[in-house]
């Protein structure tokens, strides 16, 4: 028998063909059974970002244990902590606002349920990583609860700021809307050209692009930013500028502000990317997903940090 997944965090699979888990709630006592499952793999996804935990494996303290194996638990180890989210100790708590009848589409009976069950719930903080366009901007009956929810109850309210740019007033509701969201937009490094685009990095003596393996493509955009990126290492071997310095942009289409009411639209920027975690039914353990919906659960984990660290010191935070 199963119970409320938040009580004993079961679930289970339908079957081997759909691979498709599932878990219950049971409300009215016990006159409604939800069955609840994912509509599709964008809110797996979203969580691997934030939260995502693969604990360390323990080397061995065989005697028999050769030091090639405890070398292979240590790598292993290191690929772990790499597939952890921004704050792997954080407890997940899913509300499903997406109907699996329309597509994963957002409705308001949903988002007002999800509300109200975050409080219930004392949850910290929210990320919401969905959006559309507005007629009005920070105005409305989900305007309303959200800022309740912020100014009343103190909870930190993240969400994406659209997909919608590099045109200005591109920013999408709520997250680029509504003045008691934090908006976060899609930026990209270096390092993320690299290790997620196989981008350029290096530039050529002739002036073209030079990968990791050493081939060569004239490719104009990835030429400059490389480009910069080497005076940047050379200024900095000078003292002009930090070492370690990270030079990189937001994405194409990240939306920009400001809104139609004047507010900034946007007020921070993270990681727009991610290869992460994926549900079980796509038959693959990970994959690379590009939006603002990336970006929002970074900076979502970044603040679970941040009040993780004001509890353990006592310190008071607000949103």
């Amino acid at each position: 028998p199963m119970t409320d997944f938040v009580k004993e965090r079961q679930f289970a699979t339908f079957g081997n063909v759909d691979m498709l888990n599932y878990a219950v709630n049971i409300y009215d006592e016990g006159k409604v059974l939800s069955i609840v499952c994912d509509a599709g793999a964008h809110g797996s996804h979203v969580a691997g970002i934030a939260a995502g935990h693969h604990p360390a494996v323990p080397p061995s303290n065989s005697d028999d244990a050769d030091d090639d194996e405890d070398e292979q638990v240590l790598s292993r180890n290191v690929g772990f902590d790499c597939m952890s989210g921004v704050a792997p100790g954080a407890n997940i708590i899913s509300f499903k606002i997406g109907d699996t009848r329309l597509g994963s589409m957002e409705t308001g009976a949903a988002l007002t349920r999800a509300m109200i069950e975050a409080i219930r719930l004392k949850c910290d903080v929210i990320n919401l990583s969905y959006g559309e366009g507005c007629a009005v901007a920070n105005s409305g009956r989900f305007v309303e609860l959200a800022e309740d929810l912020v100014y009343r109850h103190g909870v930190v309210f993240v969400s994406s700021a659209g997909n919608n740019g590099p045109a200005l007033s591109t920013v999408g509701a709520p997250g680029g809307t509504s003045s008691a969201l934090i908006g976060v937009a899609a930026y990209v490094s270096q390092d993320m050209m690299k290790a997620e685009y196989s981008m350029m990095t290096k530039s050529a003596a002739d002036g073209s692009s030079v990968n990791e393996f050493g081939a060569n493509e004239a490719v104009e955009g990835a030429t400059n930013l490389a480009a910069a990126h080497a005076d940047a290492e050379e200024s900095s071997s000078s003292g002009d500028q930090p070492k370690d310095e990270a030079i990189g942009t937001t994405y194409t289409w990240s939306s920009v502000g400001p809104t139609i009411d004047g507010d900034n639209g946007v007020d921070i920027n993270a990681p727009g990317g991610a290869i992460t975690s994926v549900p079980n039914w796509t038959l693959q353990k990970n994959q690379l997903m590009n939006g603002t919906s990336m970006s929002s659960p970074h900076a979502t984990g970044c603040v679970a940090l941040l009040l993780s660290a004001c509890k353990a010191e006592g310190i008071k935070a607000t949103p």
